[in-house]
């Protein structure tokens, strides 16, 4: 693909993901289960929000077992989409994790600051995505140094999210939800990021793909 410069794929996977993949799935053993999981201990416990990331929590885990132990040191297409989805996962259990504090702590009743959330998140999510690409191409040319300079769009979009956040808390004059909302709000934001491994991914994936079909032509 043009866009990649002419690289193979395993040069794409070595500057995309320079380490093994499992410092990934330690990082979802260790770190996203604690960070999910314990906002849930404060009841009400089995909520919509608990059923609704759970899945993804038990796929990142079980896969996770998985991609730890066969041929982890491999530069394999399945590592960039667990990465992928490992980030995504996390972000996306943080903004649920939000959703939980607003209606369950605060007593929000309007379905508004879902809505209003909810798509404050996704254009975040987009644009931060979408540098975080551009970026990529920028590193894999050689034209950028490997410390990834964000654009200050993503601050100011991380920062007006997390500022809505806090005039929410503000208003609730509830201080642990407050805190918990701005603590998840950062990594719903930043943790987006992973969702370049994806997109890459999916991208080689067709390349391999079309590879094939031209094979058999």
């Amino acid at each position: 693909m043009e866009k990649y410069h002419g690289k193979s794929t395993e040069q794409i996977i070595q500057k995309l993901m320079p380490g093994s993949v499992r410092s990934s799935v330690v990082m979802v053993w260790v770190v996203i289960n604690f960070m999910i999981l314990t906002p849930f201990l404060f009841p009400p416990t089995f909520t919509i929000y608990l059923y609704i990331i759970l899945p993804f929590l038990l796929i990142a885990n079980i896969w996770g077992v998985w991609v730890f132990f066969y041929k982890p040191n491999e530069l394999r297409l399945v590592h960039i989409l667990y990465n992928g989805f490992m980030g995504i996962t996390f972000s996306f259990g943080s903004f649920i994790v939000i959703q939980k504090m607003a209606y369950t702590f605060i007593k929000i009743e309007t379905p508004l600051f879902f809505i209003v959330t909810f798509l404050l998140y996704i254009l975040t999510n987009y644009k931060l995505i979408s540098i975080g690409m551009k970026s990529f191409l920028r590193r894999l040319n050689n034209e950028e140094n490997d410390n990834i300079k964000i654009s200050p769009i993503v601050y100011l979009s991380g920062l007006g999210y997390v500022i809505g956040q806090i005039c929410i808390g503000t208003l609730s004059q509830n201080g642990l939800a407050t805190v918990l909302i701005l603590v998840f709000s950062l990594f719903a934001v930043v943790l987006s990021i992973s969702g370049v491994y994806i997109w890459v991914y999916v991208d080689l994936k067709r390349k391999e793909m079309d590879g094939m079909h031209n094979e058999q032509i």
